[in-house]
């Protein structure tokens, strides 16, 4: 009877181990790695000057003038990476010996310098000049100014010894899904609401 009961016990736990088996499987898990990249929007603020026919870098040192004189100063945005759009704008400051900023009236400059924007190229809205296309990558646009001018009679003797600054600013958004409504470049998504000096 002992002896059944061995060969009883034995086959029990034979078939506990089948039944062990028949339950266990592999299991193993992978794991993926999608690395997407975006493009990158660049662009450089070139400022030129032509001078006895050559155009050079802007010098880094002021400029000297005198009333009734114009400086040749070419502006112009270079589009370093993905295609891009473009504005611009500028402002001009102008500072006294002591460097003071320097008011006259309501509008102290508009009888002091002048600088006039190519309207061909850019439209001006809201205070930013846009170039009215897109611009691909390696690409340089047009001039939008390319000398700035000062009065002969509005610059008194108030004037000498000042600075006048000449500060421009420029921002890009990218052309790559953003398309320009009916071709306007004003109207494209993206463009920064904030003006920084």
């Amino acid at each position: 009877m002992k002896k059944r009961l061995a060969v009883i016990a034995v086959i029990l736990i034979c078939l506990s181990i089948i039944g062990t088996g028949t339950y266990a499987w592999f299991a193993t898990r992978g794991v993926a790695r999608n690395v997407i990249t975006t493009g990158a929007i660049k662009i450089s603020v070139m400022e030129e000057q032509l001078v006895d026919g050559t155009v050079i870098d802007y010098p880094g040192a002021p400029i000297p003038v005198m009333p009734a004189t114009t400086v040749s100063k070419i502006v112009s945005v270079r589009n370093e990476e993905e295609d891009a759009y473009i504005r611009m704008t500028y402002a001009v400051r102008v500072l006294d010996a002591e460097g003071n900023e320097m008011q006259s009236g309501e509008d102290p400059l508009g009888n002091i310098v002048f600088i006039s924007p190519n309207s061909d190229e850019w439209t001006e809205k809201d205070g930013w000049w846009y170039y009215n296309r897109a611009l691909a990558a390696g690409e340089s646009t047009t001039p939008l100014f390319e000398e700035v001018r000062f009065s002969g009679t509005g610059m008194d003797n108030s004037y000498q010894n000042s600075t006048i600054i000449v500060m421009v600013h420029a921002q890009s958004v990218q052309v790559a899904n953003n398309p320009a409504p009916g071709g306007d470049v004003t109207a494209v998504h993206g463009w920064p609401r904030n003006r920084k000096w």
